[in-house]
């Protein structure tokens, strides 16, 4: 079975259903956001957009930053991570590390928290328009960091959490609760 959650609305409304996570938008824009799953084949799909909007100076993935976007994977998955640079100002890259080294302002492929787990050449980025993909099995059970490897771009808040579990049965994506009028 495969799931797909491309809007807002649908991507709350499976999210509640699926994972029991309480999931809300953080702004009134819909996220390009989705996270494909087949949990029989125990893989799942990331899409990331970088500097999705104008949250964080477009320091974000998916419109979000500063670790407000939880990803949870359960142990032992395959992951396949797309990413897209949306910024047409600046390059952007990602990369999985130990959440410990999630804010810190140069972060180099000897951080890596899995093996192959970012896109080429992350310390340089990629420019507007470019899609990227990467492949990594969550092997390890713990805390880590969605991060953007160009310097100083983490430590700005181009960071987002990714928990792999040993007690998940399914992905899921948690949001924070928006808190604008």
């Amino acid at each position: 079975m495969q799931v797909r959650f491309a809007a807002a609305a649908g991507l709350m409304a499976i999210a509640s259903a699926v994972s029991g996570c309480g999931w809300h938008q953080i702004s009134s824009q819909t996220p390009r956001h989705f996270l494909s799953q087949n949990p029989s084949r125990n893989t799942v799909v990331l899409h990331l957009y970088a500097a999705e909007n104008g949250n964080n100076n477009d320091m974000n993935f998916d419109g979000y930053g500063n670790g407000s976007m939880k990803v949870t994977i359960p142990v032992g998955w395959n992951v396949k991570v797309d990413f897209v640079n949306t910024d047409n100002s600046q390059a952007h890259s990602a990369m999985i590390v130990p959440f410990k080294d999630h804010s810190l302002p140069l972060i180099t492929t000897a951080m890596l928290a899995f093996p192959k787990a970012s896109t080429p050449f992350p310390n340089q980025g990629t420019t507007q328009g470019v899609h990227q993909s990467f492949r990594f099995a969550a092997s390890k059970a713990g805390h880590y960091a969605i991060v953007c490897g160009i310097a100083t771009h983490a430590e700005m808040g181009m960071w987002d959490r990714l928990v792999v579990s040993p007690t998940a049965s399914r992905a899921s994506i948690q949001l924070p609760t928006y808190t604008g009028s």
